[in-house]
């Protein structure tokens, strides 16, 4: 009877001690379960951060950051690019890490933005001197040799026959005249840029001023990002090994 009732202590001892081991690795199988959920989220293919499989972006994440935050003329498809690309270099864990990614993805996107129009405020000859069409320059040449031949009241002066000929040497008259111009502008082509650029800097300052700041604002938030996400791999790390050497001290105290 005695050794009945202490099959039945020790029964219950061991029960008991299961009951404990089994609480104290929920923990970690939570997590592990959790780690592998991300994984199956960032790594479709059950690679690790360095599997160098392509990562599968979560649907909310596709609808959050969709078309409608592009403007016109902006091609989706090169945000799509950058946001795989940065999530198979940052690996991102879970739905938060996609948020980061995804934020990062969108502030490199609005500093491109910022310094395509620095560019093109800095570009005055495409904006301001549009190239002339060589059909618009023959007719301006026709019209100053036209002006020419009535300044100089040729029809009053010459002889009838002689008026064809005074035509061809207005003719060739201005068109060595615009000849020349156009080697003249040739070659001060880069003082001429140098001054229109200077002209439209002080011109759009404030707006120069302002993209300016505007990069770097996204600079400062892109930092802030991995900073953020390198203190959430931190503390995600930090518990998983917390439960790990919980786990541990639990089964030492049980044996």
């Amino acid at each position: 009877m005695l050794h009945d009732l202490h099959s039945r202590e020790n029964a219950a001892m061991t029960q008991s001690t299961k009951a404990l081991r089994l609480s104290s690795s929920e923990q970690s199988t939570g997590a592990a379960g959790t780690e592998r959920a991300s994984e199956s989220v960032s790594n479709p293919g059950g690679g690790g951060g360095g599997g160098g499989g392509k990562a599968s972006v979560p649907s909310i994440i596709h609808e959050l950051y969709s078309a409608p935050t592009f403007y016109p003329g902006e091609d989706p498809v090169l945000f799509d690019r950058l946001l795989e690309d940065l999530a198979h270099a940052l690996a991102p864990a879970d739905l938060m890490q996609w948020f980061l990614v995804a934020d990062l993805a969108a502030v490199i996107l609005d500093e491109g933005r910022y310094r395509k129009m620095l560019a093109l405020i800095m570009s005055p000859k495409e904006l301001i001197e549009p190239e002339v069409s060589q059909q618009e320059t023959q007719f301006n040449l026709e019209n100053q040799v036209r002006m020419t031949y009535l300044r100089r009241r040729v029809d009053d002066f010459v002889k009838e026959e002689e008026r064809d000929g005074i035509w061809a040497e207005i003719v060739e008259e201005v068109q060595k005249q615009h000849e020349a111009e156009c080697a003249l502008a040739k070659t001060n082509a880069p003082e001429l840029e140098r001054r229109a650029s200077v002209s439209n800097f002080q011109n759009y300052s404030r707006e120069v001023e302002r993209l300016a700041y505007l990069i770097e604002r996204c600079r400062n938030t892109r930092t802030g990002i991995l900073s953020r996400r390198e203190a959430m791999k931190a503390v995600s790390s930090s518990l998983h090994r917390a439960a790990e050497i919980e786990d541990i001290e639990f089964t030492d105290a049980a044996e």
